[in-house]
């Protein structure tokens, strides 16, 4: 018993066909899930390609590769391709399978969960390029392992005719779940020399292009980019640039690469231990 099946793929809105079906024999084994496609299940999506067929546990390629039918479903959908995962036979790179055309009783449960699990994949990356960075700033005089801080300076520039036209705050480096923040200190903020009606912006100090300064405002509103502002009457009550683990990772990346073989990265350096 068998019924085929036409599965929709985008871009390119064409089709694949393939063919649901019992398994052949009890013991007929998925490559993918290492089991017997009649038994097993999916844990992330435990039913049915059909409702109305739920022994048709196994779907079969035009190369002949036979898989359990929603593992392999699973598989093209969690890794954005629908080629053989046993030989790499199929359609062209690029394409993908069309979720909005699967049976909706499974769809939206799978295509949720497919959302969950690659913003955890990005939130690992990020945390490994942030270990990775870390270690990249170890770096060795004499057989002596030097641990760095990191200090990045903020600009700000004043609207035209104010004086002094620039200013320079140090900052210090704060890790808050997935962002990097680095907050200027209150002994800093208390000798910023502009009055809170100034229209000013703030600059991230640094040559990397990756870092934008902010909008040019009066503190009291919203700075944009990626600063925070808040202040009373008086001065300036807070100020910090926050930056996601993956940028930060790049920007110390290239900063180890600048002190190894020469060259200035602005504002934003190490701090050695043997350093003031």
């Amino acid at each position: 018993m068998s019924q085929p099946v036409k599965l929709m793929l985008r871009p390119k809105r064409i089709s694949l066909d393939v063919t649901l079906h019992e398994p052949a024999h009890p013991d007929d084994e998925c490559p993918i899930l290492q089991d017997a496609i009649a038994t097993a299940k999916l844990e992330v999506c435990p039913y049915p390609f059909l409702a109305a067929s739920p022994t048709y546990t196994a779907m079969t390629l035009p190369c002949k590769h036979t898989f359990h039918a929603m593992a392999l479903v699973y598989h093209w959908a969690r890794n954005g391709n629908v080629q053989c995962p046993v030989c790499r036979a199929g359609p062209g790179k690029g394409q993908s399978l069309s979720m909005n055309r699967l049976p909706r009783e499974w769809k939206y449960s799978m295509a949720a969960r497919i959302r969950r699990e690659r913003k955890k994949d990005l939130a690992e990356e990020e945390r490994a390029n942030h270990q990775v960075a870390m270690q990249h700033s170890l770096m060795s005089n004499n057989n002596v392992v030097m641990i760095p801080a990191f200090e990045l300076e903020i600009r700000i520039e004043a609207e035209w005719g104010v004086t002094p036209a620039t200013w320079i705050l140090k900052t210090k480096l704060v890790e808050h779940q997935s962002l990097i923040i680095f907050v200027v200190p209150t002994e800093e903020l208390q000798r910023i020399p502009y009055p809170t009606n100034t229209r000013i912006r703030l600059v991230p100090y640094t040559s990397m292009h990756i870092l934008q300064p902010s909008n040019w405002f009066i503190p009291g509103m919203a700075p944009g980019g990626n600063f925070n502002v808040t202040c009373h009457p008086t001065g300036f009550m807070h100020i910090h640039l926050a930056m996601r683990e993956d940028v930060f990772a790049t920007l110390v990346s290239d900063l180890v690469m600048s002190r190894l073989f020469g060259g200035g990265q602005g504002g934003f350096r190490l701090l050695m231990l043997d350093e003031n």
